[in-house]
C-alpha cells in the first residue's frame, strides 16, 4: 500500500518550477503537498481512506510519467470527486494544461467541470481567467482551459494534453448494449484521440511531454470502453470486500452494510457495481440452472397478469409479438404459465388476446406501450375488455430485462411451466441474452415481473440499476 509519506516524497523531489506571472501562489505546494491535503482543506472529513490514497497515487504515477492509466472501483466511492481534487492541485501548480473530460452526458461532465471550477476559485483564485468562464469551460490567465464533453457532445477545435473519461456509463446495461459500445468506442478512436496533442510546461517550449488518458469508473463489462483502457494502460480495480470479505472503505460504508447489499443484489450486478468485476458478455448472462420447472400445478395464487409485448410485422427476421401469462403465487413466487410468440397484424392480435382474456380472465392485461399499442388497446377495450397500455418504468429493454428478472431469476422466485421451459424461441433469447439478435419473450417476462411485484414489499430488489 502507497503511504502518504511516500507520496510526500514523490511530489518534493518532483514538483516542477514555480512562476508567480499567471497567478501562481509559490505556498500552494506547501500547504497542499497532495490532492488528498488539498481535498481534507476543502472537506475535513473527507480523510485519507487507503483506497482513495491508491487512487490518488495511481493519478499522480500517471502526471509524473505522462503515461495513460485506468481506475476502477465501486459506485459511489470517491474516485470522481477524488479527480476533482487532483485536476484542481495540478491547475494550481500548471495552469497552462489544456484538458478534456468526458462523462456519460453533458449534465454530469459540467457538473464535474464546475466543481474542479469551485476548489480553484477557493484555493488559487488568481489563475483564472474571469472573462472566459462558461458552465461547461474555463480558461487560466496562462491559456489553459479544462472543456467538459460527452460522447453526444464535441470537441472541435480544442487540442487537450489530458483527456480523462470519467463515469462514461450510466449502469450495467448500457454496458451490455453493443450500440452503446459502438458510440463510445467511434468516439474515442474518431473524437477524443484526435483531440490528443503533445504539451510543453512553465514556457519551456523545448521539452513537449506525451499526451496521455486517464480512464476511470465502475467497471460493468469485459467489453466496454474501459475494460479496454484496463487491458493497454497501467491499471488498479479496488472492490468494495477485501480478501477477508471486510469493506475497504470501513470509515464510510461498513462490513454489514455492503453484505446487506450483495444479499439482495444479484451476483452480476453485485460483482460489476461493487468488486470491480465485469459482467461476461457473449450470452450466458442468465443461466440455465436457474430455470425452474414448476411440476406441481399451482391451484392458489393471488392475482392473474397477462402481458403483451406487441410487434406488427409479419416479415421473416422483424420481432415477434411475445404473450405471457403469469401467476403470483402466495409465497411470492411468479409462476410463468404460459408463453406465445408469433407474427400477426393488429387485427390478428386483437383477436386472439382476445381469446386468451375469454380463457383465462386475467385480473390484469396490460400491453407495452409502444407506437401501435393504442389500436390494439382500443380494438379490445371496443369488445368490453379491460386492456389498458403500460409504460415500462425503465424505458431501456437492456436495462429492463437485467433489473427485473436476474435476482428473481437467481433466487428461484420465477418459476415455470414446463411447457415454457420447452418452447425453443425462450430458451434461445434466454442463453443468448444479450448477444441474442432479439428478446421478445424477455421483455415481456420483465414486464410481467415488473407490474405483479410493483405493490410488494420486494419491489425494490427488482427495481432499476443504480
Amino acid at each position: 500500500m502507497v503511504t502518504t509519506e511516500e507520496l510526500l516524497a514523490q511530489v518534493e523531489d518532483r514538483v516542477g518550477p514555480i512562476r508567480g506571472d499567471v497567478g501562481i501562489d509559490p505556498t500552494f505546494i506547501d500547504d497542499f503537498p497532495t490532492p488528498l491535503d488539498l481535498a481534507i482543506a476543502d472537506k475535513p472529513a473527507y480523510g485519507k481512506p487507503n483506497h482513495l490514497i491508491k487512487v490518488e497515487a495511481a493519478l499522480l504515477k500517471a502526471w509524473y510519467d505522462k503515461e495513460s492509466t485506468a481506475i476502477s472501483m465501486a459506485s459511489r466511492w470517491g474516485k470522481s470527486e477524488t479527480v476533482v481534487y487532483f485536476l484542481a492541485w495540478l491547475y494550481a501548480q500548471y495552469p497552462e494544461l489544456k484538458i478534456m473530460i468526458v462523462s456519460y452526458n453533458q449534465k454530469l461532465s459540467t457538473k464535474f467541470t464546475r466543481n474542479v471550477k469551485r476548489v480553484i476559485e477557493r484555493f488559487s483564485p488568481n489563475i483564472m481567467d474571469p472573462d472566459k468562464q462558461t458552465h461547461e469551460y474555463f480558461e487560466t490567465k496562462a491559456g489553459g482551459f479544462l472543456l467538459s464533453t460527452s460522447p453526444d457532445g464535441t470537441a472541435s477545435g480544442y487540442g487537450a494534453g489530458i483527456v480523462i473519461f470519467d463515469d462514461l456509463l450510466k449502469n450495467p446495461a448500457e454496458a451490455l448494449s453493443p450500440t452503446t459500445q459502438e458510440k463510445h468506442r467511434e468516439y474515442f478512436e474518431g473524437v477524443a484521440s484526435a483531440r490528443l496533442e503533445p504539451f510543453c510546461l512553465n514556457d519551456d517550449y523545448e521539452t513537449y511531454y506525451d499526451p496521455f488518458i486517464i480512464g476511470i469508473g465502475t467497471l460493468y463489462s469485459t467489453m466496454d470502453l474501459l475494460n479496454s483502457f484496463h487491458e493497454w494502460f497501467e491499471s488498479i480495480c479496488i472492490p468494495a470486500l477485501n480478501d477477508k470479505d471486510e469493506s475497504n472503505w470501513p470509515e464510510r460504508w461498513t462490513t454489514k452494510a455492503l453484505h446487506d447489499k450483495r444479499e439482495h443484489m444479484s451476483s452480476s450486478l453485485w460483482n460489476a457495481m461493487y468488486m470491480a468485476t465485469p459482467v461476461a458478455r457473449g450470452g450466458n448472462l442468465f443461466k440455465e440452472h436457474w430455470l425452474i420447472a414448476e411440476t406441481s400445478y399451482p391451484h392458489d395464487w393471488r392475482k392473474m397478469g397477462l402481458f403483451v409485448d406487441p410487434a406488427v410485422s409479419t416479415k421473416n427476421g422483424a420481432d415477434n409479438t411475445a404473450i405471457t401469462l403469469v401467476k403470483l403465487l402466495p409465497d411470492n413466487r411468479i409462476y410463468v404459465e404460459r408463453l406465445w410468440t408469433h407474427k400477426k397484424t393488429v387485427f390478428g392480435n386483437i383477436d386472439f388476446i382476445a381469446s386468451l382474456y375469454q380463457t383465462y380472465k386475467p385480473n390484469i392485461l396490460r400491453i407495452e406501450d409502444v407506437g401501435f399499442a393504442n389500436a390494439l388497446v382500443e380494438g379490445l377495450n371496443k369488445r368490453g375488455i379491460p386492456a389498458v397500455g403500460w409504460k415500462p418504468g425503465q424505458r431501456d429493454k437492456n436495462t429492463r430485462i437485467i433489473s427485473q428478472l436476474e435476482a428473481p431469476l437467481e433466487t428461484s422466485l420465477l418459476c415455470f411451466h414446463p411447457s415454457v421451459l420447452e418452447d425453443k424461441i425462450f430458451r434461445d433469447e434466454y442463453l443468448r441474452f444479450p448477444a441474442s439478435p432479439h428478446d421478445d419473450t424477455l421483455d415481456v417476462l420483465a414486464i410481467a415481473v415488473e407490474s405483479m411485484y410493483e405493490r410488494e414489499k420486494k419491489v425494490e430488489m427488482f427495481l432499476g440499476v443504480a
